[in-house]
């Protein structure tokens, strides 16, 4: 009876002391996150973290055009008149020349840049982790923007 007696003791602490020990097991403090590495900054999320996500947009747009052109004119007129002799007596000679010149030439160059940037920043909520540490976030339906600024060149 003693043998059973130890037996039945030793059962019956082990039956009370479990339920503490599990408990004192399951901490349900804040899980500790840790870096995967000393060297890098990814961090293993957990389902419940929210995080900061910062959107970072440029665009630029350059348009060049060039244009030139060249004119050249030369025009010379000329004419002569020798009028007929009446008589004895001659009547003078015309000569006469005309000419004309134009050059003209044009050059226009154009340059246009433009740009863009957008900044913002959003939080949002983890939701899933698959076992690569990849997670899936969700941003809450309505939220005001913060921080979002424009900025054109």
């Amino acid at each position: 009876m003693k043998r059973y007696g130890k037996f039945i003791i030793s059962l019956l602490c082990l039956v009370l002391g479990a339920p503490m020990l599990l408990a004192q097991s399951k901490d349900d403090a804040a899980p500790v996150h840790r870096l995967s590495s000393w060297t890098s900054d990814r961090r293993e999320y957990a389902v419940g973290d929210i995080i900061t996500v910062v959107v970072s947009e440029a665009t630029l747009a350059t348009a060049t055009k060039s244009q030139s052109g060249s004119d050249q004119q030369s025009r010379k007129n000329n004419f002569d008149i020798v009028p007929p002799k009446v008589g004895t007596s001659a009547l003078p000679e015309l000569n006469a020349t005309l000419g004309t010149n134009k050059n003209a030439s044009s050059k226009q160059t154009g340059d246009a840049n433009r740009g863009v940037s957008f900044k913002g920043d959003i939080t949002v909520r983890v939701v899933a982790v698959d076992k690569r540490g990849r997670f899936r976030s969700r941003a809450p339906k309505s939220s005001t923007s913060t921080r979002i600024s424009k900025r054109s060149i």
